[in-house]
């Protein structure tokens, strides 16, 4: 098992390194006053390989259609990317419905994917408008060991409840907030409240580096924690054989992928952003994160190959 993480974690750093390379969160003094760009766009995401692959897909078509795109799809700090997402700065933004409507709306009751996207309609900034969302949908999940799960019976988050031994939830700096704290209120260990008040599971918090769920499942894997809160669409947890617990109360939303654009975008790249997003499905979002993550492939490949595919270029 130790070697297969190995070759695993190499080939996930292999291709960050690519993903990097198309192109990093690099501000500029001239973002506050950068001008009309015409059919210069700048596509942006946070810096999570899904997110990644959809920004290289909308990057490749709109260049396969004349526009000249500067990407920047590893912007690595939440807050930076709202910041830039909101003041119009980033023509083209892409993200996590859920995780975009909680920045801007904490608390909010919205849980199921269209009353999240009805919700962030209401919400969204002067500057920027939402295009019409994609029906590929992703969710955060707990996730927990083959082993772990049988031992003691765990189907759902609920069924935590039972564990007599202590337990520490593993997730980046945002897993946090996503079930039910404010990470800047909070000293480690932290509880998180959802699972406490929803589901009377008592567990703390380990915060882990990255934006990425693969330190996770490692993290997971290892024993040094025994629950893991990842994104549903990664390949990792099929080939680990782990267990996703379900969430009859949903404490996690499901999320569409929507994404914002300035005035830049025009109605000839809306339109045609409109088409991917209506032939995108969140079967092929899977296909395109194996090749990623588990065979290697860079994200420009594996965008060319889905674009190629139905007919985009």
């Amino acid at each position: 098992m130790a070697r297969r993480w190995m070759k695993l974690v190499t080939v996930f750093a292999m291709s960050s390194l690519a993903l990097a390379g198309c192109g990093g969160d690099q501000p500029t003094d001239e973002e506050s006053t950068m001008p009309l760009r015409g059919t210069m766009l700048t596509v942006g995401t946070q810096d999570y390989y899904t997110l990644g692959i959809i920004g290289e897909v909308y990057s490749q078509a709109l260049e396969h259609a004349g526009y000249t795109v500067e990407r920047r799809l590893t912007i690595n700090s939440q807050s930076r990317y709202m910041d830039l997402t909101g003041r119009g700065i980033l023509d083209l933004s892409i993200g996590y419905s859920g995780q975009l409507l909680r920045y801007w709306e904490p608390g909010t009751a919205a849980r199921s994917a269209d009353e999240i996207t009805e919700k962030l309609r209401q919400v969204t900034p002067s500057l920027v408008r939402l295009m019409t969302p994609s029906t590929v949908t992703d969710q955060e999940v707990c996730v927990v060991t083959r082993q772990f799960a049988d031992q003691w019976n765990l189907v759902t988050v609920s069924d935590l409840a039972h564990v007599t031994v202590p337990m520490v939830i593993g997730g980046n700096a945002e897993a946090l907030s996503r079930l039910g704290a404010d990470l800047a209120d909070t000293t480690e260990p932290a509880a998180p409240p959802a699972l406490l008040n929803t589901y009377g599971v008592e567990t703390t918090f380990k915060e882990l580096p990255g934006r990425d769920d693969q330190l996770a499942i490692q993290a997971l894997q290892h024993g040094e924690i025994q629950i893991a809160d990842v994104h549903r669409s990664n390949p990792l947890i099929a080939a680990e054989n782990l267990v996703v617990l379900e969430d009859p109360d949903e404490i996690f939303s499901v999320s569409r992928i929507v994404s914002f654009a300035t005035l830049n975008i025009d109605q000839a790249a809306n339109d045609l952003l409109d088409r991917i997003n209506a032939t995108l499905t969140t079967d092929d979002l899977m296909m395109m994160n194996q090749r990623y993550l588990l065979a290697g492939t860079p994200v420009e490949v594996v965008a060319t190959d889905w674009l190629r595919q139905h007919q985009f270029i």
